[in-house]
């Protein structure tokens, strides 16, 4: 049985006006090119602070996220987004398989936060990810979907909100923490989404 892999990569642009070229030409280069074999369909992201960009494909596996150009893989086919907007610094990719989806309201989301949580013991991120479904503290969000990274280094949250008051800017004090304390760290970010491709499923 093949397993969906969740491709996540992040951009720093560094500004709003940046950050709107840098999501327009990547947007255009991709309707361009068609999205690359295995992928789904695609969002691209805009930090609400106007820093940075969020690139998440739904791809069929593990072997279409190894192909997927993307950060250095896809470099050459990037210079026209980079002569639009030079000095992009790209993250890396990470991919990621679902874990669990908490469905807690009906409505439009408006925008999204992200957190990711890096961990340097193996298999925390899997232990993380069961505790914090477990805690039911994303109250007053529509949705959320809980991730584990396939090297299991890497837990995420992908929480939408109806509201964009509601969304935090800094992952939750109360969040349970590994097993190994203080032996991981956080990022939180909310975005908008920007852009979606889509192919047909096969």
């Amino acid at each position: 049985m093949i397993h969906p892999v969740t491709l996540i990569s992040r951009w720093t642009v560094g500004s709003p006006q940046r950050q709107q070229a840098a999501a327009d030409a990547e947007l255009a280069r991709l309707r361009r090119i068609g999205l690359p074999d295995g992928c789904h369909d695609l969002t691209i992201y805009t930090s609400l602070n106007g820093e940075s960009i969020l690139l998440r494909a739904e791809l069929a596996g593990v072997h279409a996220f190894h192909a997927f150009p993307v950060g250095p893989r896809g470099a050459a086919d990037r210079d026209e987004v980079d002569q639009t907007v030079p000095g992009i610094v790209r993250h890396g990719v990470t991919g990621y398989r679902s874990h669990r989806r908490i469905h807690n309201a009906m409505g439009q989301a408006v925008c999204t936060s992200i957190v990711e949580t890096h961990f340097y013991e193996p298999d925390e991120a899997l232990y993380w990810a069961v505790e914090v479904a477990n805690t039911g503290r994303w109250s007053g969000s529509l949705a959320t979907m809980f991730y584990v990274s396939l090297d299991h280094s890497q837990a995420l949250s992908v929480t939408d909100w109806s509201d964009v008051n509601a969304a935090p800017t800094k992952p939750p004090s109360d969040a349970p923490r590994s097993r190994s304390d203080g032996n991981q760290h956080n990022r939180c970010e909310v975005y908008r989404a920007h852009g979606t491709l889509t192919t047909a499923r096969r």
